[in-house]
């Protein structure tokens, strides 16, 4: 999550990148495309973002920094979820990083091969 502009100086909203998927548009707030590279097609441009970041850090705790602040320590750093897509020149992320994470619970049981002899009216 970020704190990001819709107009040079305007109010801030506290987002992340989904919101930009919603509306790619908004990949042109003030540092929108350079803090979602993967949401905003800008992947090519390895630079940081200049939007302070909230950023969860290993022990659970939030703080909000800015990629300046990655620099001190990027060894760790980067490894915080979101940071090295973000501060992508700090971090030397050059690869594309997926917008919304992947499901990692598989379905209970499979399908069954063939449909019911019995259908229900209603699924249960």
């Amino acid at each position: 999550r970020f704190k990001i502009a819709k107009t040079e100086g305007g109010d801030l909203l506290t987002r992340g990148c989904r919101y930009m998927v919603a509306n790619t548009n908004r990949c042109l707030y003030p540092g929108g495309a350079e803090t979602c590279p993967s949401t905003c097609g800008t992947c090519a441009d390895v630079v940081d973002s200049p939007l302070r970041l909230k950023i969860t850090k290993t022990d659970g705790t939030l703080t909000t920094q800015g990629c300046d602040w990655v620099a001190v320590n990027p060894d760790n750093r980067c490894l915080f979820d979101g940071v090295a897509e973000a501060c992508r020149a700090t971090c030397g992320s050059t690869t594309d990083a997926p917008v919304v994470p992947t499901p990692t619970v598989s379905p209970t049981t499979p399908p069954s091969p063939a449909p019911s002899p019995f259908p229900t009216a209603r699924p249960s």
